[in-house]
């Protein structure tokens, strides 16, 4: 079962408080391990979006892997290198920033986070730095940035933020702002606070933010692999 919040995980408002308080919530203990097919589970509705019947032989294939002795983080990492992976979370991308669905010119960006070698987070940002996007805010840098805070960081640009990226925009262009925002610290600590509300359901500590900083400024999905192969997170899946 999933966990309260919803995807994508950048717009869980929720989570945009616990960025400044950063407390510490307590994780419940369990009495016994999950099976390995209760992981894959969770796994499938985490990454893939959806539940797979026990029926489906694709799951079987997770946890003959998993039952063979093979580690978490390596299963899970191939799981986020499948077509079907790419095309939810590239289609999420779509949907959320561009208002539709994948068309023939999204190919690129599925082969690319399919074969592992392109992070979602490159797809996301040329998507927000698009002539597409840029269109829909009417062309406007101002509207541009106020536009970015919401998608992005879940909150309003103040008047100075606004006048700054802005500037930016003008001088390293949309995509080379948009990648400064995208990497400031609140902007990546934000992105590590979701993942655990996403997939641990509780606020990080401060400690643990501090943690996963740099492993979120190289990538994302590789955060959330770990995490997603850590003891806690298969109490999780046994307690759901």
């Amino acid at each position: 079962m999933r966990r309260t919040s919803s995807w994508p995980r950048r717009l869980v408002a929720t989570a945009l408080a616990a960025v400044a308080a950063l407390a510490v919530a307590p994780t419940a203990g369990a009495a016994a391990a999950p099976t390995t097919d209760q992981v894959v589970q969770e796994w499938y509705g985490d990454f893939l979006l959806r539940e797979d019947p026990a029926a489906d032989g694709g799951r079987a294939f997770w946890v003959g892997r998993l039952d063979r002795g093979e580690r978490r983080s390596d299963v899970a990492w191939s799981l986020t290198q499948t077509r079907e992976y790419a095309l939810t979370t590239v289609g999420v991308a779509y949907n959320v920033y561009l208002g539709r669905g994948l068309d023939r010119g999204a190919e690129s960006w599925v082969s690319g986070v399919a074969g592992g070698g392109m992070a979602v987070e490159w797809v996301e940002q040329n998507l927000l730095a698009s002539d597409e996007y840029w269109a829909a805010v009417g062309r406007d840098r101002n509207a541009l940035v106020r536009t970015w805070y919401a998608d992005v960081l879940g909150r309003d640009a103040s008047r100075g933020e606004v006048t700054y990226w802005s500037g930016r925009v003008q001088q390293v262009g949309r995509l080379g702002a948009l990648r400064e925002l995208w990497y400031a610290q609140e902007t990546v600590d934000l992105r590590v606070v979701l993942n655990y509300d996403y997939l641990l359901g509780r606020v990080p500590s401060a400690g643990e933010v501090a943690y996963w900083r740099p492993l979120e400024r190289e990538s994302d999905r590789n955060v959330q692999v770990l995490i997603a192969s850590t003891p806690e997170y298969e109490r999780v899946a046994l307690s759901s």
